[in-house]
């Protein structure tokens, strides 16, 4: 018999905001309840994320054309969005536990966590503001991954074709003539740097959140 979406929502709510365990604690609950549902998994196609204070619960594999979201979303499934993820706000948490899938990804100071594989289509790029935390447990696949510079993209394997780690985008943020900058440069088009040369990420976000394609033609 399978246990009411209730029951599972109330022990997500109960899971103590102040134990950093808890985002753990949540995926681990969001895969039994999957398991639990099997092939019973609902499919859902949903207009945007919660907001502001708010948490949805899904019990099946959910598909959004865009995914803007600052409350806390927690998907017993798989996350598929047409367009692009954006998670901003440092309250915002996406917990999956299958795979995610989307065009682009930009991350701020969200949580960010993933039971299966995260597949970004083109660019997950995680901004300059401090905080925040994306994980996933199987493979990270994208053309393009820019971390933070304290915050990194961590995965289990990988499979991207360009990467910047926290590590280089740190290196970049102090100091100008950076040999990162250059590499950034053949890789994005020239548009979203500024007139010194250096990353405009306020641009590249503005364009990634467009759909637009932000990668140079590079073979």
């Amino acid at each position: 018999m399978v246990e009411p979406v209730s029951l599972w929502q109330a022990r997500l709510e109960a899971l103590p905001a102040s134990d950093p365990a808890r985002f753990a604690d949540a995926l681990a609950l969001l895969s039994a309840m999957r398991d639990e549902l099997g092939a019973r998994r609902e499919q859902l196609h949903i207009d945007d994320g919660p907001d502001e204070g708010e948490l949805r619960l899904y019990a099946g594999d959910v598909l959004v054309d865009e995914l803007s979201h600052c409350g806390t979303m927690l998907v017993a499934g798989d996350l598929t969005v047409r367009r692009g993820i954006w998670s901003s706000e440092d309250w915002a948490t996406l917990i999956v536990a299958g795979t995610i899938r989307a065009a682009n990804m930009v991350t701020q100071v969200a949580t960010v966590l993933c039971g299966g594989d995260l597949i970004i289509d083109s660019v997950a790029f995680k901004d300059t503001i401090p905080g925040g935390h994306v994980e996933t447990r199987g493979r990270l696949s994208a053309q393009l991954v820019i971390a933070g510079p304290d915050g990194e993209f961590l995965a289990a394997e990988e499979d991207v074709r360009w990467r910047f780690t926290s590590e280089d985008m740190a290196d970049a943020e102090a100091d100008p003539q950076s040999p990162v900058w250059p590499r950034l440069r053949a890789v994005l088009i020239p548009e979203v740097f500024d007139e010194d040369g250096e990353l405009d990420r306020g641009e590249l976000m503005d364009r990634l959140d467009a759909g637009e394609d932000v990668l140079l033609a590079v073979e």
